[in-house]
């Protein structure tokens, strides 16, 4: 016969434990339910901290700056990088998930019209045109799509020798907060809507232009 024992639980027979009682039922999915919601705050938990945060803004403090003038200057710190200016270079070993973090990250920048410390200069050192404008300084966000292009282009100041944006049928330049640097903002959020759509890897293959179907450009591209 089968070894069959009854207790306040419910009934146990053969080492098997089988629920009967009406309330114990109710107690026992209200613990299940309580574990769930544990385990779930526990993972919840855990890939929030897991979250990447690749860039910063601090301030840089300069002796050289405060005799140009009075501003204050920041710099976008980058945390997988050894040079005080970030190149190209810094993101190669980065997979194409983590640079689509990074421009993601680098588009929540837009407003910051606080003045860059990166050099306001060209860098092409293979162009022969000389900047000529009237701008002597950038913001962040300026900074902030700059950075995007070296993520993302194989030959970056090809496409963007320095940080200054054009209107091409006015040609004027916004460097620091002007109104229209929200416009390329949205360009830039537009077209990596369509990074993401066909992959990084074929979207740096297809050259894909920002600021495509735009009035806007970089200046020397």
């Amino acid at each position: 016969m089968d070894n069959k024992k009854i207790n306040s639980f419910g009934t146990e027979k053969n080492g098997v434990r089988k629920i009967t009682d009406k309330k114990q039922i109710l107690k026992f999915l209200r613990m299940t339910k309580m574990i769930r919601f544990i385990v779930l705050s526990f993972m919840v938990l855990f890939s929030c901290s897991d979250e990447k945060n690749f860039f910063e803004v601090s301030e840089f403090k300069s002796s050289i700056f405060k005799s140009i003038d009075n501003d204050k200057h920041y710099k976008i710190d980058f945390t997988g990088a050894n040079n005080q200016v970030l190149q190209p270079t810094d993101f190669l070993k980065f997979s194409d998930k983590d640079k689509i973090l990074m421009i993601e990250e680098l588009l929540s920048f837009e407003g910051d019209s606080r003045i860059s410390s990166s050099p306001f200069s060209s860098y092409n050192n293979l162009s022969s045109q000389i900047y000529t404008g009237k701008s002597k300084k950038h913001s962040v966000q300026v900074e902030s799509l700059f950075l995007i292009n070296k993520i993302f282009f194989e030959k970056p100041f090809n496409y963007s020798s320095m940080p200054v944006l054009l209107d091409n049928n006015t040609k004027e330049e916004y460097t620091v907060d002007e109104e229209s640097i929200s416009q390329v903002f949205l360009a830039y959020k537009k077209w990596l809507s369509k990074v993401k759509e066909i992959g990084f890897d074929s979207a740096r293959r297809k050259n894909l232009d920002p600021l495509e179907n735009t009035n806007f450009s970089w200046w020397g591209s």
